[in-house]
C-alpha cells in the first residue's frame, strides 16, 4: 500500500468518526442507481436522523424525482427557505458498498450516473420524502455535485481540504436536507 492511499484510508476513517451516517442505501435516477451513505456534516443531525429514520433500518431506494437547472435563481430560492425555516442539515453523499469486493464499482456508478451527470448538465436532484408513519410529505432534498452553492456550503469544514483529493471523497454530492 503506497502512502497516498494509507494517508486516503487515514483521511476516510477520520472522516467516518467526525460525520455520522444518517442513511445509506440505494440512490436511483432514472434507471441508474448506485449505493451511497450520507454523513451529516453541518446543521441538524437531529433533523437527519428523525426524517431518514426508517431508512436506515430498511433501506429503501432514495428516488431522485427531479432535476433543475443549477441557476442562481433557484439556488437563491434554496437558501433563503433554509435562513426561513432553519430546520436543514448539509449531508455528504458518498458512494459505498456492503462488500469489499463491489466498492470499486459502486464508485464507478456514482461518479458517472450522479456526480458527473449532474455536473456535466449543470443540474441539481430532487427528492421529496414522506413521513414513514404518515405517509405526508415530510422533507426535500436537494442533491448538488460540486459548485458554486455546494462549495459555500461546506467553505468551513474543517476536512475541506482532504475531499477534494480524496479518492474515496473526491466524487460527492452536496444534499441540503429540509423539512417540508
Amino acid at each position: 500500500m503506497s502512502k497516498k492511499e494509507k494517508l486516503d484510508d487515514a483521511v476516510l476513517i477520520e472522516f467516518i468518526k467526525r460525520y455520522p451516517v444518517v442513511w445509506r442505501g440505494n440512490l436511483v435516477l432514472k434507471d441508474a442507481q448506485a449505493m451511497v451513505m450520507m454523513h451529516c456534516i453541518s446543521g441538524d443531525v437531529g433533523l437527519a436522523i428523525s426524517l431518514l429514520r426508517g431508512k436506515e433500518v430498511d433501506p429503501t431506494e432514495m428516488r431522485i424525482t427531479h432535476v433543475k437547472s443549477l441557476e442562481t435563481e433557484g439556488l437563491k430560492e434554496i437558501i433563503q427557505r433554509i435562513k426561513i425555516t432553519n430546520k436543514y442539515c448539509v449531508l455528504l453523499a458518498i458512494p459505498c458498498s456492503t462488500k469489499t469486493s463491489d466498492t470499486a464499482c459502486q464508485r464507478r456508478r456514482f461518479r458517472s450516473y450522479f456526480h458527473n451527470f449532474l455536473k456535466d448538465q449543470k443540474y441539481m436532484g430532487i427528492v421529496k420524502g414522506t413521513d414513514p408513519e404518515t405517509n405526508q410529505p415530510a422533507y426535500v432534498m436537494y442533491m448538488f455535485p460540486q459548485c458554486e452553492l455546494a462549495n459555500c456550503l461546506i467553505e468551513d469544514m474543517p476536512m475541506l481540504k482532504y475531499i477534494k483529493v480524496n479518492r474515496y471523497l473526491s466524487s460527492h454530492l452536496i444534499v441540503v436536507l429540509r423539512k417540508k
